[in-house]
C-alpha cells in the first residue's frame, strides 16, 4: 500500500494593520487600468479638429440667428489609428450672429456653433469654437457706383452751364450715385449644402457607447 499523498499548503503572507487600506489602492489601481478599456474609445483634446459637413445650404438672406442646423461627421477622426468619432455621426448646431449683408459697405456674416452629437444612436454632448463665416465686401462696388454718378453728374452739370454747374452737377451725380448703390449694393453670403466646415474643440471628447 502506497504512501498517502502529501499536500503542501501555501501560507498566504500576513499583509500587516494596514492591509485593508493596502488593498483599497490595489483595487483602485486596477479599476484606472481596465477604466480606458471600459470607456467608448480615445479621447479628444482641447483644439483637436473636427470635420462637418453641412446637411442643408445657408443664406443670410434667409436664415435667421438662433435657428438650428445639421450635418454630418465627414469622415473618421481617429487618434493613434483608433476610431474616435466615427464618419456619419450626426451633428446638430445653431446659427449665431447672422448679418444679412447692409447696402453701402456692410458685409454677411454668419456663426455656426455645434452643440450635440450622436453616435451610435446615442446623443451626447460636444462644444467647439464657433466658426464664423464672411461674404463678399462691396465697398469696391459702391465706390465705383458712387463716383461713377459724381463723373456723369459733373460732365452734364458742365456741359449746362459751366463750371458752377459742374460743381452741382457732381454733387447731384454723387447723390445718385449713392441712391444706386443702396438700391443694388446687397450681396448675400451662401454656403452650399455638402459644404465641409472644420471646428475645433474648446474641451475634450470621449465617444460614449450605447
Amino acid at each position: 500500500m502506497s504512501a498517502p499523498a502529501q499536500f503542501e499548503f501555501l501560507k498566504v503572507p500576513s499583509v500587516g494593520p494596514f492591509g485593508p487600506q493596502r488593498l483599497l489602492v490595489f483595487l483602485f489601481l486596477s479599476m484606472a487600468v481596465c477604466l480606458p478599456a471600459m470607456g467608448g474609445g480615445p479621447s479628444l483634446f482641447l483644439d483637436d479638429k473636427i470635420p462637418v459637413r453641412l446637411n442643408d445650404s445657408i443664406n443670410t438672406g434667409r436664415n435667421k440667428a438662433g435657428e438650428p442646423f445639421k450635418g454630418v461627421i465627414d469622415h473618421n477622426v481617429e487618434v493613434d489609428g483608433l476610431v474616435a468619432i466615427p464618419g456619419g455621426s450626426v451633428i446638430e448646431g445653431v446659427l449665431r450672429n447672422v448679418v444679412s449683408s447692409a447696402r453701402l459697405r456692410r458685409r454677411a456674416e454668419v456663426t455656426f456653433e455645434i452643440e450635440a452629437i450622436t453616435i451610435a444612436g446615442k446623443r451626447q454632448e460636444i462644444r467647439a469654437q464657433p466658426e464664423t463665416r464672411f461674404g463678399r465686401t462691396h465697398a469696391r462696388h459702391d465706390g465705383t457706383f458712387i463716383g461713377g454718378g459724381a463723373l456723369i453728374g459733373m460732365v452734364v452739370g458742365a456741359l449746362a452751364s459751366g463750371g458752377k454747374g459742374a460743381a452741382v452737377g457732381g454733387l447731384t451725380g454723387a447723390a445718385a450715385g449713392i441712391a444706386g448703390a443702396a438700391i443694388t449694393g446687397k450681396d448675400e453670403l451662401y454656403i452650399p449644402a455638402e459644404t465641409v466646415m472644420i471646428f475645433r474643440l474648446k474641451s475634450g471628447f470621449s465617444m460614449e457607447l450605447p
